[in-house]
């Protein structure tokens, strides 16, 4: 039998790759810019390909982020979160509003957590980004499953029988004339679903509207999805957008993980915001 893998450690006691990480994620904090790779490798004296591995490792649980046009590294979303929550002694729920806000702001777009509840999906989250170029969309407080991201999102990822089980309870009602309203239908796109890790729908939910979504995973299953909602126009189909917001997303929903498999008291229903009264934000029921 193979004896189990021993944890680096320095002289101190303490452990190697989590004090090069504690080290790389102060140096990319205390720098405004942000710092690449092989700089992090320099200041650290780091061969190159550990300082990769290292950035790339941080980045994907979301305490770094690569803005892809300088390879720069900044403090991410998630380290954000958490670094708010301490220092202000906030509960989880404000660390996972702080999660969707940043999720908002990086992508321009309304961002989201909605919960499955039976055949409905209700919003437990809803933030606007902090500036934005338009009209705002404000999503409904509750809506059918049937035809949201967020609620194909959730379902897709169900095991067979509940698949099942909803198809045969949901009412599959039409709210616009590209409404899915058959069973077919709905499990081509729940297969899509989990082919790409993510749903989207364009002019389902509400003439001009589009919206994309990714499942929080669950234990054992999701509960939870994270998405967005913005203008149709905004956004064309089969564009590079799309591939970008849903990495956005499926990263975020990933960083939450955690976090939503606590139990969390959320506060009441979110509203629309009141205190910017030059931004236009439209409200919609999704």
């Amino acid at each position: 039998m193979s004896k189990p893998r021993q944890t680096r450690r320095a002289a101190g006691g303490q452990s190697v790759p989590l004090e090069r990480a504690s080290k790389a994620l102060d140096l990319v904090a205390r720098s405004p810019r942000g710092l690449r790779a092989i700089e992090i490798s320099e200041l650290l004296d780091l061969p190159q390909p550990t300082a990769y591995r290292l950035v790339r490792r941080l980045e994907k649980i979301g305490y770094l982020e690569c803005n892809g046009r300088d390879l720069e590294y900044t403090v991410g979303p998630q380290l954000r979160a958490l670094a708010a929550a301490i220092q202000t002694g906030q509960p989880m729920e404000l660390v996972v509003e702080a999660a969707v806000q940043a999720l908002a702001d990086n992508t321009g777009m309304s961002a989201y957590l909605a919960a499955r509840t039976g055949s409905q999906v209700a919003l437990v989250s809803v933030r606007l980004p902090s500036v934005s170029k338009g009209a705002s969309i404000f999503p409904g407080h509750q809506y059918p499953a049937h035809a949201t991201a967020s609620g194909r999102a959730i379902i897709a990822f169900q095991g067979e029988e509940a698949i099942r089980h909803f198809l045969q309870q949901a009412k599959l009602e039409r709210i616009t004339e590209r409404s899915v309203t058959t069973a077919d239908q709905l499990i081509d796109e729940l297969a899509k679903a989990r082919k790409n890790g993510f749903a989207t729908v364009r002019d389902e939910m509400g003439n001009g509207l589009w919206a994309l979504a990714a499942p929080v995973a669950g234990n054992p299953l999701p509960q939870f999805a994270l998405g967005v909602v913005a203008l149709a126009s905004q956004v064309k189909a089969g564009s590079d957008t799309v591939g970008r917001i849903a990495r956005m997303v499926m990263q975020t929903a990933d960083d939450l993980r955690d976090v939503l498999a606590q139990p969390i008291a959320f506060r009441d229903t979110p509203r629309p915001p009141t205190a910017n009264r030059r931004r236009r934000t439209t409200t919609r029921t999704l």
